[in-house]
């Protein structure tokens, strides 16, 4: 169950044996292309054009908190693999880094659909004006949600978290884009025929240039979730493969 305000007591690798670590193993999302020197040193899992990365948390408390990035050498040392260390961060991660919606006000049903077995919490969100051009309504209101985790750091990798996606999908009666915003969030809208990836991938692109640092770019492709099979492909293109853990 995803708890609001989960805490974690000091911890040091020391001589502990994988059965330990284990309960500290977290997901990150980067860009593949971008980091190659890192992923030469570190276990990872491919997702299209990013990699799936693992920390270890050390410390954690209701306003922060720190871990160091599980490398090779550690691997070998605690005598595991990359599979066992993603089926570990698919289950901590949303348990530490909860899941938190912002802006969903048009489909409250989103979190009646979450509170069987995880609380979803909601906060005000400001949008650059680039986006909120590509994504919003004639109304002028947004008609996206941000996705991120409840410390909005490295809030990405909440896309994978387990069912997340398809009840969203469900909840929003569509296939969704989901719009790479920076390494912190993502922002999710419905996959409608009046929204161009090729058009939003440029503005991604803008984006990046402008608002965001080199070390906090995610991506410049936007994603496309097909809800009938629970599969991912960058939008435009016909390669479509399964989430983590859904195999």
């Amino acid at each position: 169950m995803y708890k609001t305000g989960n805490t974690l007591d000091p911890f040091n690798l020391g001589d502990n044996d994988f059965s330990t670590v284990r309960e500290h193993i977290v997901l990150r999302l980067i860009n593949t292309s971008e980091n190659h020197d890192l992923l030469s040193s570190v276990p990872h899992v491919n997702l299209l054009d990013l990699s799936i990365v693992f920390i270890c948390l050390t410390e954690m408390n209701e306003q922060h908190y720190s871990g160091f990035s599980v490398t090779n050498r550690m691997l070998n040392e605690l005598n595991t693999d990359t599979d066992t260390l993603l089926h570990c961060a698919m289950k901590n991660t949303p348990y530490f880094l909860n899941p938190e919606f912002t802006d969903i006000r048009d489909f409250p049903g989103i979190k009646c659909l979450l509170n069987d077995n995880r609380t979803v919490s909601y906060s005000d969100a400001e949008y650059s004006p680039d986006f909120r051009k590509d994504v919003c309504g004639s109304d002028g209101e947004p008609e996206l949600c941000i996705l991120t985790n409840h410390f909005k750091a490295h809030g990405a990798p909440a896309m994978l978290y387990p069912g997340i996606l398809s009840v969203i999908s469900s909840a929003l009666r569509s296939d969704l884009y989901i719009i790479p915003s920076s390494i912190h969030e993502v922002l999710i809208t419905k996959a409608v025929s009046a929204l161009v990836p090729e058009s939003i991938n440029d503005t991604i692109c803008k984006v990046n240039k402008t608002l965001l640092s080199d070390t906090e770019i995610l991506s410049e492709n936007v994603y496309l979730y097909r809800r009938r099979d629970n599969k991912i492909s960058i939008a435009g293109t016909d390669f479509f493969v399964s989430l983590p853990g859904t195999d």
